[in-house]
């Protein structure tokens, strides 16, 4: 023995310790010890974390057609997909309101952010002036700026519209009994300050343009027009609203390769705060170069953290609880109360809106002596340059000249 293990040494290389542990490993796979390679149970990977935004809400109903209101659509919508998505395995599922309480666009985004989402989907119902336009369609990022994830969202948003198509949907009066799908679609924002770091076009609307910064593939939903009376009569029976909710959830799940197996996560239990949140008061109008000002605020559940957050942070910067003034012109300063993740944030109703005024330069005098007059004349010039400021933009730069013989 002690020759031939000599002899397979030299052989192998010295790699006779690999052989036994491969023969050990092999053992165990065939005693059911370890799992199979390419069999390893779907839960041992990240879940998939989804966050669903009921647009709206709150002291903003949306778009309203008699006593419907959007808001109420929306949230209807989402609550039936978190169901359907809950029924897969290994996918974790939040809500950015679970109640009518408001929340602005930026902190939603955030919301998903801060809870690490791999997928933030914006549900909402459409109008327009025209009674006969209606239909579904599905906004996804432009692609002027992390394109793969435009990439991503318009593959989801073309399975949901193909779903949607798909329903039946009998007795509304819709063509055919079908929702008619108006394709995928994008919207760049005009606004420079708006563009991404890279200098080009932002999205147009913040929950997407947020998104991208945040690497977060996001979309809007537009289910249905209000306006339209067939759509409307759609929207107005719950079990339409579930079967829409339901076709983006299974949209969902081929999309990103989710199966049933019986074996779910158990689903975040999560609460709205039901207590209104208020911005503390803020200076109406400062000018630039002034002192920070501190924000405070009142309200919302107990122990949560106030976030403030200016639209505008070209005029106004926050950070933290100060607001820093750095440039001129009109910011709107709001907060949103957090909890944890299983507490729905809520903002403030009302934002206040804070004047910056530019920089005031002082008077000055200048003197010229011994001013070169023709004809040996002598004499001077004043120069007065009046404050440059908002209340004082009507002065002008006066020039006059007193000569003496």
């Amino acid at each position: 023995m002690k020759v031939g293990e000599v002899q397979m040494k030299t052989i192998l290389g010295g790699k006779m310790h690999k052989i036994l542990f491969s023969l050990v490993l092999c053992f165990a796979l065939i005693l059911g010890l370890l799992p199979a390679p390419g069999n390893t149970p779907a839960q041992a990977a990240d879940p998939l974390i989804v966050m669903l935004d009921p647009g709206h809400g709150g002291e903003d109903p949306g778009v309203v057609r008699g006593s419907n209101e959007e808001s109420v659509f929306n949230l209807k919508i989402v609550e039936a997909c978190k169901a359907e998505l809950a029924t897969y395995d290994n996918v974790l599922v939040y809500m950015t309101r679970v109640i009518e309480n408001d929340i602005s666009t930026y902190e939603r985004s955030m919301y998903a952010k801060k809870l690490d989402a791999d997928l933030f989907v914006s549900f909402h119902i459409n109008s327009y002036s025209s009674a006969s336009v209606g239909g579904a369609e599905v906004y996804v990022p432009c692609g002027n700026y992390r394109p793969q994830l435009a990439t991503e969202a318009k593959q989801l948003a073309n399975k949901i519209l193909a779903n949607f198509s798909s329903l039946e949907l009998p007795g509304y009066g819709l063509t055919g009994d079908r929702l008619k799908s108006r394709g995928v679609k994008t919207r760049n924002a005009q606004d420079v300050r708006l563009q991404y770091p890279d200098g080009s076009a932002g999205d147009y609307y913040e929950v997407i343009r947020m998104g991208v910064r945040n690497e977060i593939p996001a979309m809007i939903i537009e289910h249905a027009y209000i306006t339209n009376a067939a759509d409307l009569k759609m929207l107005q029976d719950d079990k339409a609203l579930e079967k829409l909710g339901q076709a983006t959830a299974t949209a969902i799940a081929i999309q990103y390769g989710l199966t049933k197996t019986g074996n779910p996560l158990t689903q975040p239990v999560q609460t709205g705060q039901t207590k209104e949140v208020f911005l503390g008061s803020v200076p109406k109008n400062v000018t630039v170069g002034d002192a920070p000002f501190t924000l405070t605020a009142t309200g919302g559940s107990e122990g949560g953290e106030y976030v403030y957050y200016t639209n505008n942070p070209n005029i106004i910067r926050i950070e933290g609880n100060q607001a820093y003034i750095v440039g001129a012109g009109e910011a709107k300063l709001s907060v949103t109360r957090y909890g944890d993740g299983t507490l729905t944030p809520r903002s403030a109703t009302f934002s206040s809106k804070v004047v910056v005024n530019a920089v005031q330069t002082q008077l000055q005098l200048s003197v010229v002596d011994n001013y070169p007059g023709q004809g040996g004349r002598c004499g001077f010039i004043a120069i007065c340059r009046g404050r440059i400021g908002t209340a004082r933009k009507q002065q002008r730069q006066h020039h006059y000249r007193t000569q003496c013989q």
